[in-house]
């Protein structure tokens, strides 16, 4: 489309080439590649200075960061830190935020932040899913904070794509469940369909608080529209991020 395009990526190699990639397959010599380790809250914050500086407006943001672990580690909850430190830049242009969560979310189906997992009681499945809820609950909180100041916020399943993190999750859940198949992959442009589409489509300008799939908006689970559940990640993660809390502004209304 033209656009200025930043790709992060924790590996120069892999970036690199990604970057190259869509050079050479879109003709846009306007992709640049920023490295960072997301799962590091010290270089999430010098990542958002650095793109802050750079791009005073920005458009869209993707948060498209995941991980599936087969043992305990603890790490920064980098979409609510790097989100927050660029809703000015974003507010000066009119962006659109887009949480990439999945599907899998709909199996939690308890209030998973009153089950702190240990060392001892650590699902790597599990914490997965959990993660993709806690992508649906910010991104709804979200929308009820920046409702009225011209920035959306939206999340998405993109349905199962041929990555690297598909070949982790597959061994994960084969050893977990006694399955020999994880369900079949479809296309990276199908996957990549619905971001895409949230991040630019003039469909959904000033669409907000919502979930998607195949560029649709759909119900996600009856937990995640739990305002209490919302509250209570977002104010952990203030915490944690040391961010100063926005004031809600009005309540959001289930789809």
């Amino acid at each position: 489309m033209g656009t200025e395009v930043v790709i992060v990526c924790q590996n120069q190699e892999r970036g690199a080439l990604a970057g190259g990639e869509i050079i050479e397959q879109t003709r846009n010599p306007n992709v640049h590649v920023e490295l960072a380790d997301l799962s590091s809250m010290n270089e999430v914050r010098a990542l958002a200075q650095r793109l802050s500086s750079r791009y005073p407006s920005l458009h869209a943001l993707i948060n498209n960061h995941a991980a599936l672990f087969d043992i305990y580690k603890l790490s920064a909850d980098t979409y609510f830190l790097l989100t927050n430190l660029l809703l000015d830049n974003l507010e000066r242009g009119g962006g659109r935020i887009v949480n990439v969560s999945a599907r899998v979310h709909e199996s939690i189906d308890y209030d998973f932040m009153a089950r702190p997992a240990s060392a001892d009681s650590y699902s790597p499945w599990d914490a997965y899913c959990q993660s993709k809820l806690a992508n649906i609950l910010f991104t709804y909180a979200l929308a009820r904070r920046l409702k009225g100041n011209g920035v959306t916020v939206n999340c998405l399943h993109p349905g199962v794509a041929q990555t690297l993190a598909l070949k982790a999750a597959r061994e994960i859940y084969s050893s977990l469940h006694g399955l020999s198949e994880y369900p079949p992959a479809g296309t990276l442009e199908t996957a990549a369909a619905t971001s895409l589409y949230l991040a630019t489509s003039p469909e959904v300008e000033g669409v907000s608080g919502k979930y998607f799939i195949d560029c649709q908006p759909v119900p996600s689970s009856d937990l995640s529209y739990d305002l209490a559940l919302q509250e209570k990640l977002w104010e952990m993660s203030s915490g944690l991020a040391k961010i100063e809390q926005r004031v809600v502004k009005s309540d959001m209304k289930r789809m």
